[in-house]
């Protein structure tokens, strides 16, 4: 659903928002490490920048995932209203069903009452 998206969405951004805060530990001596890898950055504007830029990045994927979540909901109901359509025609039909010959044929009681039936040629042909 697309409150599931949503959530999904939230909890990548923070996942996303949790590994950019522990990248850099200061004073530990080490470069601070980005996603793909280590990044040299040599100040708190850069590393702003790239949080910034890590920020827009979970925000267009937060984007694509709703629509991609409104697309897939939109095809699941037009899916449910088939669904619908169909399951009523079904009842429709069994509904004007004629009986099936072996009920008609075990509910005639006698071979002249199955040779009247206009389904029926065995009795007749037989007789």
């Amino acid at each position: 659903s697309m409150s599931s998206a949503r959530a999904a969405v939230a909890l990548a951004g923070s996942i996303v928002a949790a590994s950019a805060a522990a990248v850099a530990v200061p004073g530990d001596g080490l470069p601070p490490l980005g996603l793909a890898g280590p990044v040299a950055l040599s100040s708190d504007s850069e590393l702003d920048m790239e949080l910034h830029g890590l920020d827009r990045d979970v925000a267009e994927t937060g984007l694509q995932w709703s629509n991609i979540a409104s697309t897939i909901e939109a095809k699941v109901e037009g899916l449910r209203a088939e669904a619908g359509r169909l399951q009523r025609a079904l009842v429709s039909l069994r509904r004007f069903r004629s009986r099936s010959l072996l009920e008609l044929c075990a509910s005639r009681g006698t071979c002249h009452a199955c040779a009247t039936s206009p389904v029926c040629g065995w009795c007749g042909s037989s007789m």
